[in-house]
């Protein structure tokens, strides 16, 4: 294990274009490690596998893994903090999940994971999109370190390490940013522009504001990034092709979390995810935990494979997405990670479950919303099986605009839906102080709520 280990320090991208043999026996290699350590020095896992009949031993390959029952955040957070992690917390480091896929959790990180994390999106990103050794990197998003929010905290870490971070600060920062906007794009505009960064990341619907404000204002932006990644949220094909066109640049998504770190990236030659398997093992299940069948929707289940500090084996993401239609298939890119994924499709509590049983995800109404104009602004929020409220969230959206994709919406999800119009605009933008579900449920009707 600890020369597998050394080769993703030095060589992050090493198992990029490995043979699929090699990324089986790398899988195993790292999965039994990782389930010996949650079963002798974390007490959930120990008793999950106790309750369950089953030895450690018995999970050897990631095919054993459908011996273990899913895993959910409600689950971890019922729990004692001390239940849940392989040392005591002093000697990991902490993070914060948001909430918008549950209750808020610490995440607690093996020493060394995040550093490892950190030079394993370096060295992908510089491979997969032509960039050289020494990028800048900005990180894009309207939580402001004092705002309160569980994603605003700072990582908790030893003084020790905080000395250290303190004295390597500059350099990091002269290749690495993040900036915060609070009421408008607007205020990250100029922080953006002097710091010229190559690569962008933010939630879609940032990409969208700031393309927006370049064509609104009438002027180019000062520099050229090389890719704008999304995170945290479905990217939508129209969103997508409305920020390459106005950007002039690549758009490509990657998926993840806090809990989980880095899980799949676009890469330059298609739209489709590869998985990061030399990380993690992810399942795409159906209602009945199963696999589903290639180009089906289902839950996104993940073991990932290299934070011993706060293991997760089979862990539910909430999420949604597309098994890939054709197994097997190689990219043009010529990598040989897993195109496990075709999709991903957003929250499964976020997800309309028609009359006629079919699933409408969150990013199937971002695609309708955002090919009207101002959809972009508005929420569906389904209040009972067949009664929808489309609100509008901005001013400057035409009825016009507000009337066809009601019914674009309501064609979608069908079976005589009636969907009612609630203007709710104030003046200007809507403050964005965090992700705006393009979908609310009530009551949730998503995969995970029928378990």
């Amino acid at each position: 294990m600890k020369a597998t280990m050394l080769k993703s320090f030095f060589r992050p991208s090493a198992y990029d274009r490995a043979s699929w043999e090699t990324i089986e026996a790398l899988q195993a290699k790292r999965l039994r490690v990782q389930v010996d350590t949650a079963y002798s020095k974390v007490r959930f896992w120990r008793e999950l596998f106790d309750t369950a009949g089953i030895r450690p031993q018995e999970i050897a390959t990631p095919e054993d893994l459908t011996k273990l029952p899913l895993t959910s955040k409600v689950q971890l957070v019922s729990r004692p903090l001390r239940d849940r992690l392989a040392s005591d917390d002093r000697h990991l480091v902490r993070m914060f999940t948001s909430g918008t896929t549950g209750p808020p959790m610490h995440v607690y990180y093996s020493r060394g994971f995040a550093l490892l994390t950190a030079m394993y999106l370096h060295d992908h990103f510089r491979r997969w999109f032509g960039l050289g050794r020494f990028y800048r990197i900005m990180q894009l998003s309207s939580h402001s370190p004092s705002s309160g929010t569980a994603t605003a905290q700072r990582p908790r870490v030893r003084r020790s390490m905080k000395a250290g971070y303190a004295a390597v600060r500059p350099l990091i920062e002269r290749f690495a940013r993040m900036v915060y906007f609070e009421n408008s794009i607007s205020e990250a505009v100029p922080s953006i522009e002097s710091f010229a960064p190559d690569v962008i990341m933010a939630n879609a619907s940032y990409l969208r504001l700031m393309a927006r404000h370049f064509e609104e204002s009438g002027r180019k932006i000062a520099f050229t990034p090389k890719i704008l990644i999304s995170t945290g949220e479905p990217l939508d094909e129209p969103t997508r092709d409305y920020v390459e066109r106005t950007m002039g640049v690549p758009v490509r998504q990657m998926y993840g979390s806090n809990e989980t770190g880095p899980l799949a990236l676009e890469c330059l030659e298609g739209r489709r995810l590869h998985t990061f398997s030399d990380r993690a093992i992810i399942e795409v299940l159906s209602v009945k935990s199963e696999k589903v069948r290639p180009g089906e929707l289902g839950e996104i289940v993940v073991t990932e494979m290299t934070n011993q500090g706060m293991p997760l084996l089979r862990y539910r993401m909430q999420d949604v997405g597309y098994g890939h239609d054709s197994p097997g298939e190689t990219c043009p890119c010529g990598r040989s990670l897993s195109l496990l994924l075709k999709s991903v499709e957003g929250r499964s509590i976020d997800c309309i479950r028609t009359r006629d049983g079919r699933l409408v995800t969150p990013k199937r109404v971002l695609t309708l919303m955002n090919a009207v104009d101002g959809g972009s602004s508005c929420q569906l929020v389904q209040r009972s099986p067949d009664a929808f409220t489309l609100r509008v969230l901005c001013r400057g959206v035409t009825s016009g605009s507000v009337t066809d994709l009601a019914q674009s919406l309501a064609e979608e999800i069908g079976q005589g839906s009636a969907i009612s119009v609630s203007w709710e605009a104030a003046d200007g933008e809507p403050k964005k102080t965090r992700k705006l579900r393009p979908v609310i449920v009530e009551p949730p009707s998503g995969p995970s709520s029928s378990r």
